[in-house]
């Protein structure tokens, strides 16, 4: 199986036979005006680590702008970024936000 995902004019490919990858590459780069980047390490905004271990994906630098615009960038982080014992209600009394502000 070879598994092919294009955008526009970055491709990323993948497939469960080494040689028929390599094939692919080779053919590939014979037919169109191609780079090898490689082991994949960032695309369409997600950034790639690959491991021995295993694959793990993330958008750090989404996060850091995101962070930044609202300005939290020197916030503390936590594993649960709210109060655990906090008894949430549907009407509240704090103040009315403009809620498309945060979509």
């Amino acid at each position: 199986m070879l598994v092919l995902c294009l955008y526009v004019d970055d491709v990323i490919f993948t497939g469960s036979n080494l040689k028929m990858i390599g094939d692919f590459k080779h053919i590939m780069m014979k037919e169109f005006e191609m780079t090898d980047l490689d082991l994949m390490s960032y695309f369409l905004g997600i950034e790639v680590i690959q491991g021995d271990d295993g694959i793990f994906i993330h958008q750090r630098k989404f996060v850091v702008k995101f962070l930044k615009k609202f300005k939290m960038d020197d916030s503390n982080s936590v594993k649960t970024p709210i109060e655990t014992e906090i008894k949430l209600t549907k009407e509240g009394d704090g103040r009315t936000v403009d809620v498309t502000y945060f979509k």
